[in-house]
């Protein structure tokens, strides 16, 4: 099954989390890729590490800005380029792929939707998760589920910030 989830409410990754830590009781094998996201150290990270059939990998240098010069715009689409030569190559080791952020990494031309589709088309034994904030037309035709999430409301709006545990 294709499952993906969009949309500009929060979430989107703790489902994904969720997903993985139910299939994690049944003993598949998990790949967690997420893009965009960089290096720095969340609480999911220390979760996942602690998940012995879940291999996790983080296939971005960090999140896109407008203001980002053309050299950090090529170091993005290399570093998305090359994790998804990575799940091309390893996701037939897997029951359950998850590929986080990945709607948003197509919407900013690091790859196509079709390079997407073409891996899971390959891999039609086990199941995706994709998510990210665009609706890509593609990807909803093809997935078996979609839900979109929507903000109503969100602490940033306020002035809030991010909160440990909660937002990362």
């Amino acid at each position: 099954m294709i499952l993906t989830f969009y949309g500009e409410g929060k979430g989107k990754t703790s489902i994904a989390l969720g997903l993985a830590l139910r299939a994690s009781g049944y003993g598949k094998k998990i790949l967690f890729c997420q893009f965009i996201k960089g290096d720095w150290k969340t609480g999911e990270d220390t979760a996942l590490a602690k998940i012995k059939n879940l291999t996790h990998k983080k296939l971005g240098v960090g999140f896109v800005l407008p203001s980002d010069s053309k050299k950090q715009k090529k170091q993005h689409r290399d570093a998305g380029r090359n994790g998804l030569k990575y799940v091309e190559a390893e996701a037939k080791k897997y029951d359950l792929v998850i590929l986080d952020e990945v709607l948003y990494a197509i919407k900013l031309g690091i790859f196509k939707t079709d390079g997407i589709l073409s891996i899971i088309r390959k891999n039609k034994k086990m199941d995706f998760i994709l998510t990210g904030r665009p609706k890509i037309k593609k990807i909803i035709a093809a997935s078996d589920l979609v839900s979109e999430i929507k903000k109503i409301k969100h602490p940033f709006e306020i002035g809030k910030k991010a909160k440990r545990g909660i937002d990362y």
